[in-house]
C-alpha cells in the first residue's frame, strides 16, 4: 500500500462526483485535488463515508456500489445488486408491449438469440 500521502481528516476532505463518471477527492487543508478516480460507465448518484475512515461507498447510476479508499485513491471493490428480474428469460413472451419488454430487460430480464429464440417467437 502506498503511504506517500497522509490520511485525509474527515473534516478536511470533499468528494465530488456526478454524471461525468469521475470521482474527485479534494484535500481542503491543502486546497488541492488529491485524486481523480473513474466511476465506470456512468456517474455517481450518492456517496457515504464509513464512520471514522477514508472508505467511501459510491452508489452509481449503473446500479453498482463502488468501494474506494479515498486517502490512497484506489478502488477496493465493486458490488453489484441483482435486479428483481435478473436472468429471467423473456424470449418469446407474448402479450406485453415493447415498453414493458424494455422495462423487464432494464430490471435484469434477458432475451436469448439463436434458433431456439426464433422458434419461440414464431420467426421460423
Amino acid at each position: 500500500m502506498n503511504q506517500s500521502a497522509p490520511p485525509l481528516a474527515p473534516s478536511k476532505r470533499l468528494v465530488s462526483g456526478g454524471f461525468d463518471a469521475t470521482l474527485c477527492v479534494w484535500d481542503l487543508a491543502a486546497d488541492q485535488l488529491r485524486h481523480q478516480l473513474d466511476l465506470g460507465s456512468e456517474g455517481m448518484r450518492d456517496g457515504v463515508f464509513l464512520p471514522n475512515s477514508n472508505i467511501l461507498l459510491a452508489a452509481c447510476f449503473d446500479g453498482a456500489v463502488r468501494v474506494y479508499d479515498v486517502a490512497q485513491g484506489v478502488l477496493l471493490d465493486t458490488l453489484h445488486v441483482a435486479g428483481p428480474y435478473e436472468g429471467m428469460n423473456i424470449t418469446g413472451v407474448t402479450g406485453i408491449s415493447a415498453t414493458q419488454r424494455a422495462a423487464l430487460k432494464a430490471l435484469g430480464a434477458v432475451e436469448k438469440a439463436g434458433p431456439s429464440a426464433e422458434i419461440a417467437s414464431g420467426s421460423l
